[in-house]
């Protein structure tokens, strides 16, 4: 059964709650995924606190990183389409 005639099952009030929760849920996704990200290239790219600034080759790594880590989520995220298409 799909997603949106469960919805409309609901009355306005228990609909609003679950979009509201689903709506939490995305941002708090959001943010795992962030501090993750951080926290992966911090700790690929920064070995040791010289300054408050990023030195060249820190640069280029955490831009390296965040790179890579875009590409991959476009990736699975073509990939999901994808399947979802073909089913």
């Amino acid at each position: 059964m799909e997603n949106s005639i469960l919805l409309d099952k609901l009355s306005d009030k228990d609909k609003e709650e679950v979009l509201n929760k689903l709506s939490e849920l995305e941002i708090q996704d959001s943010m795992n995924t962030y501090n993750g990200l951080v926290q992966r290239c911090f700790n690929e790219c920064i070995t040791i606190l010289r300054s408050k600034n990023l030195d060249n080759n820190e640069k280029t790594c955490v831009n390296s990183c965040v790179a890579k880590f875009m590409n991959f989520s476009r990736r699975i995220g073509l990939r999901f389409a994808e399947k979802s298409q073909s089913t």
